[in-house]
């Protein structure tokens, strides 16, 4: 049941950024992430009252302290990688998180990568040196130096890196208190802190909040599906290894390419759709395998 759980996850998540790019049309990202957090604990905090267990262990305010800031950085960084980049270019980099996480702990603490996390970390070094090969006609370092050129590409791997950092504290938060409530205080948590910056940029004029029929449709839609993801991916942490309910959610980049196309008919996706999915299998290789 876990890996149903988990695959939900992936979906109702991959199924956020079509509608979070067309919100990016008229707001701008501070305000789309914000909504997104703010109406999904709407929804969170409904499931948590009929179905959650109050819990708070040791720990676990300063737990969030901790990493709030990070989120909220990784929340602005995302969408304003998603406004100014296709989706089938900009999310496949999320792929990158779990390198991050080896990286670190063998820079850091001396870990050694197991042969089949080295294959891993190489499957998804190709797949995103392949994101842009069509540029490679103009020498092999071209499609890497393409990534640094997009401005989107290089948020989304700053996202990436503070992923690979808050990865653990969201199954630590779910330990202080429990699947039902963890989404929930964790979502609430950082609207409420990054309620202060919404509210100066909207009363500086630096941001707007569209208030039209479609737009409160969709972000209702956005918040919703963001709550079932985080609802499901829980469920699916409470049940099962860690890295494997992590593995099946990383398939919310193969459909959020697709997406790309589906929706916004982004071009060359047939080849990120090949390279997102060797980074999905090297994604598995070093989650299961490390």
């Amino acid at each position: 049941m876990w890996a149903i759980y988990a695959f939900l996850s992936a979906f109702f998540v991959a199924t956020t950024d079509p509608i979070a790019k067309r919100n990016l049309k008229a707001d701008d990202e501070y305000v789309v992430g914000w909504m997104l957090l703010a109406v999904s604990s709407v929804f969170l905090g409904v499931y948590y009252f009929f179905y959650g267990t109050f819990r708070i262990g040791p720990g676990l305010v300063a737990t969030l302290l901790a990493i709030i800031p990070l989120e909220i950085l990784a929340s602005i960084l995302y969408y304003r990688a998603l406004k100014l980049t296709d989706i089938s270019l900009s999310v496949p980099f999320l792929a990158l998180t779990p390198v991050f996480v080896v990286l670190t702990g063998f820079l850091v603490l001396g870990e050694r990568v197991s042969p089949a996390g080295t294959i891993g970390i190489v499957l998804i070094a190709i797949g995103v040196y392949s994101l842009n090969i069509k540029e490679a006609k103009y020498g092999w370092t071209t499609p890497i130096r393409a990534i640094f050129l997009n401005r989107g590409s290089v948020y989304m791997l700053a996202v990436a890196f503070v992923f690979s950092v808050s990865a653990s504290v969201s199954k630590r938060v779910m330990l202080l208190s429990s699947p039902e409530q963890a989404p929930f205080i964790y979502n609430f948590s950082i609207a409420v802190a990054m309620a202060p910056i919404i509210v100066y940029r909207l009363a500086s004029g630096r941001s707007v909040l569209s208030r039209d029929r479609r737009s409160i449709i969709s972000y209702a839609a956005l918040g919703l599906f963001a709550a079932l993801s985080s609802i499901f991916f829980f469920k699916s942490m409470s049940c099962a290894n860690v890295a494997y309910a992590i593995s099946i959610k990383r398939l919310s980049l193969l459909i959020s390419v697709g997406y790309g196309w589906l929706f916004f008919r982004e071009r060359d996706v047939h080849i990120r759709l090949v390279s997102t999915v060797c980074m999905v299998l090297g994604i598995g290789m070093i989650l299961i395998c490390r």
